[in-house]
């Protein structure tokens, strides 16, 4: 297994891979997820890559094939009156290419970018799963990864009065 950084020329692959992932949100939750055209996602990540505040990385199985890939977002936050400053790294895409799943692509993805954020002084690693994806979530966890904060929602009806 190779990582390498993404660069100019693999915004096509980086969007058929994301299809792997984005249709089965689109399914669990079409009133959030969109359904994307592959164009349009490859012209996202064409952006996503000249920003100096995210690094994309590809997974390159030993047959040469793109086996996955992950988006890193850093963040900072400055102090405030309820939080103190801190700098993060998010994970916030990791995407696997099906046949490819629990071969180490995650892995070797997840360990890639710790050591990335490690390097730059940072020591904090989120991420973000749907709570409908119960593989990924018990893969982070066999990851390292543990729950911190759970996000509720509650869905009001049109003309509801109780909410």
């Amino acid at each position: 297994m190779k990582i390498r950084a993404a660069a100019p020329g693999d915004e096509a692959t980086l969007a058929a891979l994301n299809a792997a992932v984005q249709q089965p949100h689109v399914a669990a939750h079409p009133e959030h997820f969109r359904p994307t055209r592959l164009r349009d996602v490859a012209d996202w990540f064409a952006a996503l890559m000249q920003q100096p505040t995210a690094a994309i990385w590809i997974a390159e199985a030993d047959d040469g094939v793109t086996a996955g890939y992950a988006v890193a977002l850093f963040h900072e936050q400055a102090e405030n009156l309820f939080c103190h400053a801190r700098r993060w790294c998010e994970i916030d895409q990791l995407v696997v290419e099906p046949r490819r799943q629990r071969h180490g692509v995650a892995r070797a993805l997840v360990d890639t970018i710790v050591a990335d954020a490690e390097s730059n002084g940072i020591h904090l690693v989120e991420l973000n799963v749907w709570a409908f994806n119960e593989e990924a979530q018990a893969a982070f966890e066999r990851l390292g990864f543990e729950t911190r904060i759970l996000r509720l929602r509650r869905n009001i009806a049109a003309g509801d009065a109780s909410g």
